[in-house]
């Protein structure tokens, strides 16, 4: 019988509001080993200057950004096949989908798990970037009750801010 992993988290997201709502859960994620992924402007080198494990992502990587979503895509495989993470958690937007998709598509190899949430601003509805891996992640958070009566899958918690 194999030993657990020890929890190694992979926290994803943008700059900005994004990071802000993941360091919210900072109660949570420094319990445990952990690594960022986010975006090298903005408030990240600040917010994130006495973290050990911060990986700068290609910035931007909205959808007219082609080349950077490819980048990021290719970073996404090095980090993710890596095997080192037990958790991927991201709070969005587009840096965070081909972590998700790859953690969960690869999940059964790499006894992975991802999980997904929503931006506090989606008070009705999903984000476009909820909805690129709604189906393709395993616990998707929404901040607002009402979007679970709206999308079953979605998981009400709380709000993070």
């Amino acid at each position: 019988m194999q030993a657990e992993k020890k929890p190694h988290l992979l926290l994803v997201c943008s700059t900005g509001g994004h990071l802000k709502q993941m360091y919210e859960l900072k109660d949570f994620w420094s319990r445990y080993d952990h690594t960022w992924v986010t975006f090298p402007n903005g408030n990240g080198p600040g917010q994130l200057k006495d973290e050990k494990n911060v990986i700068w992502a290609p910035f931007p990587t909205n959808f007219p950004n082609f080349p950077n979503n490819i980048k990021n895509t290719f970073l996404a495989l090095k980090i993710v096949f890596s095997g080192k993470y037990t958790h991927i958690l991201s709070t969005g937007a587009g840096v965070g989908v081909p972590y998700i998709w790859l953690g969960w598509l690869f999940s059964p190899f790499l006894k992975t798990k991802t999980i997904f949430i929503d931006s506090l601003t989606r008070t009705i509805g999903m984000s476009f970037s909820m909805k690129l891996v709604y189906f393709f992640s395993h616990i998707r958070l929404t901040q607002w009750p009402n979007n679970t009566r709206l999308h079953s899958r979605l998981l009400y918690k709380g709000k993070v801010l």
